[in-house]
């Protein structure tokens, strides 16, 4: 399982999670053996998953593997950049498990067809296997209201439908013999993928720890992530790359977390400046470091 909050479950009880209900019904149905392995993290986007994926080795081979992101990814990644990120999941996926069935899932709390679309699309186009869960939630006739912990993540109910809808789409392709076949000799859809092979994680901004106001550093690469440090006493900085704004982030969480975020990912592929700005002089902020190819 790779994904966020809700690829991990969050908001119900731990009998009720989806992937702990899924396990439980493959092996008293189905005599399948389930041990489910996560990389997930609370709050975060493609971006986070792509690179834990590929700093996490389980030192075993794969039959399943869910994907859940998208709803984090609205209004932090562009459809391009959210594009690109996951069909270089996918691939590395399937490059890494060879036989292993992949399955896209599209969030129930999503309300627009940006990341959907997307995630479709790259679905039909690789062969793995979409699970929409809107269609279970729209399906039991109930207000989402009533199906979920805090507006946006699945209660038990509502993780009750996500179980049933999934292990319902496995048990349909199973019926259908299929074969496992998810091409990543194809050619790639979203021309930045390309550039989501290697990712590396600089410690830097030391500084920033110690109460300075601002930090530089330079670094090479097509596209810059940032790992940060989030907790309760966080505040928010201003990115600067090359002497231009690019965005404002904030590193305050309610509890403490590490999210790796993209910034930009249409650099030239030489070597560029990055300054880090606090936008509130009485904050300090927590940088683990910045990711680069």
């Amino acid at each position: 399982m790779i994904g966020d909050s809700i690829g991990q479950g969050d908001g119900a009880e731990t009998e009720f999670k989806w992937f702990n209900q899924l396990s439980k019904k493959l092996e008293t149905t189905n005599g399948v053996m389930s041990f489910p392995y996560k990389i997930t993290t609370p709050g975060s986007t493609v971006f986070n998953g792509w690179f834990d994926f590929q700093n996490k080795d389980f030192n075993r081979d794969m039959d399943l593997v869910f994907i859940s992101f998208g709803q984090n990814d609205q209004g932090i990644m562009s459809e391009n950049q959210f594009g690109a990120v996951y069909e270089s999941l996918i691939r590395k996926v399937k490059s890494k498990y060879k036989h292993a069935e992949i399955y896209t899932i599209i969030e129930s709390s999503i309300q627009t067809e940006k990341m959907p679309r997307i995630i479709k699309e790259l679905s039909d186009y690789y062969g793995t296997t979409v699970i929409d869960t809107r269609i279970a939630f729209k399906e039991s006739n109930k207000d989402y209201k009533n199906l979920s912990f805090d507006g946006t993540h699945p209660n038990n109910d509502g993780y009750t439908l996500y179980s049933n809808y999934i292990y319902n789409q496995i048990m349909k392709k199973l019926s259908l013999n299929p074969v496992v076949n998810v091409d990543i000799n194809k050619n790639i859809l979203y021309s930045n993928s390309s550039i989501y092979q290697e990712a590396k994680l600089t410690s830097a901004f030391e500084e920033l720890k110690e109460g300075a106001k601002s930090s530089k550093i330079r670094f090479n690469g097509s596209y810059l992530g940032l790992s940060i440090n989030k907790n309760a006493s966080g505040g928010k900085f201003r990115i600067y790359i090359d002497g231009k704004f690019i965005k404002e982030l904030s590193s305050y969480n309610k509890f403490p977390i590490t999210h790796k975020v993209l910034i930009i990912d249409e650099l030239s592929d030489t070597e560029h400046i990055l300054e880090i700005r606090l936008s509130d002089s009485n904050k300090k902020i927590d940088l683990k470091g910045m990711i680069t190819e």
